[in-house]
């Protein structure tokens, strides 16, 4: 009872952050203020800690990578890990194939691959294509087209888990398949999907960037899709110059209101309401990864906005 008693006491949240100062060479103030602003709390720390789809070393690497101003060595970024997860063996944390554990105990040799789906697969990112989960499942799918993905860009779990099970059971490959109720493509092992955003109105071939655009910061998530395209037609007929910050301003003041752009500018909604019913209206969408790709960095717009 007494050895019980004393490994419990050891195993606490504040041995678990003094071991990590420890390895790191900080306070253990230095380390709870890092873990709590990260999410951990005393109450659920330790079983949040021991989960490995929860706590990974990227992720704690990039948290503590520098710590008071100073770069820590990778070393001491391993141990420090260590001492988080209590130096508990894999087997006896959460996340782990217990099946190739088991394996491992008969002394098969287990390679990253053999491991389950249901392992990898959250550890799966398709814009890491030399990751090792990248290439484990790679190795195990080829190009068949296996993973789907949610509406937001995540990899679809269940769907695709579900989905690889039936390949695994002869079932026929298909091209899609229904995530959220809806249809949605299939992609091979490190194919990113190619989301469509929201174009901005006033800068041809630039996305926004969580409703506002990279080249002014103008805000556009309470205009409507009808005005945005009203004032694409504008830009278009060179009604304004969108390096003008006192025109722009005074477009953004109209944006939310049809009746005040319609009045602005007459002309552009004659051409609005000739196009919309040729059915060319612009449609204000594009590519995302495909704009990405084609942005290189000395060009980008974060590097030559004029505002």
């Amino acid at each position: 009872m007494k050895d019980e008693a004393s490994t419990a006491q050891v195993d606490s949240w504040d041995s678990r952050t003094q071991n990590i100062a420890n390895a790191i060479g900080t306070s253990k103030e230095t380390v709870t203020t890092i873990l709590t602003t990260l999410g951990y709390e005393p109450e659920t720390a330790l079983e949040m800690l021991d989960d490995d789809e929860v706590t990974k070393f990227g992720d704690f690497r990039e948290a503590f990578k520098v710590v008071d101003e100073k770069e820590v060595p990778l070393i001491k970024l391993r141990l420090a890990f260590k001492f988080a997860k209590a130096s508990k063996k894999a087997e006896d944390r959460k996340g782990v194939d217990p099946r190739a554990v088991q394996l491992r105990e008969l002394g098969f040799k287990v390679k990253l691959e053999d491991a389950s789906l249901a392992v990898l697969l959250p550890l799966y990112d398709p814009s890491l294509p030399n990751d090792p989960v990248t290439r484990a499942l790679a190795s195990r799918f080829g190009d068949r087209a296996v993973i789907a993905f949610n509406a937001d860009g995540k990899v679809a779990l269940n769907e695709t888990i579900d989905y690889a099970f039936d390949l695994e059971q002869g079932m026929s490959e298909q091209e899609a398949i229904m995530v959220d109720g809806e249809l949605s493509p299939l992609y091979p092992v490190g194919r990113v999907p190619d989301l469509i955003v929201d174009e901005d109105p006033l800068f041809p071939g630039q996305p926004l960037r969580k409703g506002r655009s990279m080249m002014n910061h103008r805000n556009w998530t309470e205009i409507k899709h009808e005005n945005r395209q009203l004032i694409r037609i504008v830009v278009e007929r060179g009604e304004i110059d969108t390096e003008d910050r006192d025109a722009v301003l005074r477009l953004m003041e109209r944006a939310t209101d049809l009746d005040k752009l319609k009045e602005a500018y007459p002309e552009a909604w004659m051409t609005f309401r000739t196009r919309k019913k040729a059915e060319t209206l612009p449609t204000l969408k594009m590519q995302f990864m495909s704009w990405l790709k084609s942005a290189t960095k000395p060009n980008n717009p974060f590097s030559h906005r004029k505002h």
